[in-house]
């Protein structure tokens, strides 16, 4: 008799299923075409894990294939934060250019931090190749969750109007982030002994985030527009985008000269 397939299975395969339908819904709905790396990572998540799915977590093929992969995983990482700034900061083109370039340094700060502060935990990883793997990733997405929450941070200090697919899509990749910087955080401290738990949080995690998408990014949302922070005198949202405007034109100039 074939055994039963495990929970981890189900909410995986529940995951995979689910990311592949937040990628159609956004084909379907035309926003591929507003989130074009969004929807390319998710197609790529999909597929590759389709390629997972015959081998075990613990086996080597996976291993390779995770390791092969996961560059590719971090670049469209980037690049969907990338896209996600852009489309918050579309009518500030110099508070655009400032907050590329410090995603960058960030970039590179943390990746070398994370590099520095792990190398004496070397000899306690059973693969080397992992080790730096995962410690580079950490790195990557722990940069871009600061961002992320910069991004809130500042949609909840300017009356910045934008489309209400945006504003989910910001909130929603956000939380995505944090739990899977948060897992990684613990798995590096920890070690090994964890990764089955790591895994289904991660998972549970995922299949959130894919759901929210699915059913809260509609056509509608694209047009309606909203701020993350409703409640704004009329004096201090006129304040606010005067400032706003002051400080984009000084880096305009700025970058200009």
């Amino acid at each position: 008799m074939a055994a039963s397939p495990s929970v981890f299975a189900l909410m995986w395969g529940f995951s995979i299923i689910a990311n592949g339908v937040a990628a159609l819904r956004l084909y379907q709905l035309d926003l591929n075409r507003v989130y074009k790396f969004f929807f390319t990572y998710l197609v790529f998540a999909f597929f590759r894990s389709l390629v997972l799915i015959p081998f075990s977590v613990s086996s080597t093929a996976y291993a390779l294939i995770y390791l092969a992969t996961a560059p590719i995983l971090w670049v469209f990482y980037i690049l969907v934060v990338l896209e996600l700034y852009s489309l918050v900061l579309q009518n500030y083109a110099g508070i655009n250019s400032l907050g590329r370039w410090t995603l960058y340094g960030a970039l590179f700060f943390s990746v070398a931090v994370a590099l520095l502060t792990l190398i004496p935990t070397l000899g306690a990883e059973s693969s080397r190749l992992m080790f730096w793997t995962t410690t580079v990733e950490r790195g990557v997405i722990f940069s871009l969750v600061l961002f992320l929450l910069f991004i809130l941070f500042f949609l909840t200090r300017y009356p910045v109007a934008l489309s209400r697919n945006i504003i989910v899509h910001c909130v929603v990749y956000t939380i995505f982030f944090l739990g899977i910087s948060m897992t990684i955080l613990v798995r590096n401290v920890m070690g090994q002994d964890f990764m089955r738990a790591l895994n289904h949080v991660v998972v549970v995690i995922g299949s959130a985030c894919y759901l929210v998408w699915i059913f809260f990014l509609t056509k509608e949302g694209e047009n309606r527009i909203v701020m993350l922070r409703q409640k704004w005198s009329q004096e201090d949202e006129q304040r606010l985008i005067e400032q706003l405007n002051s400080i984009n034109a000084t880096l305009l100039r700025t970058a200009r000269k």
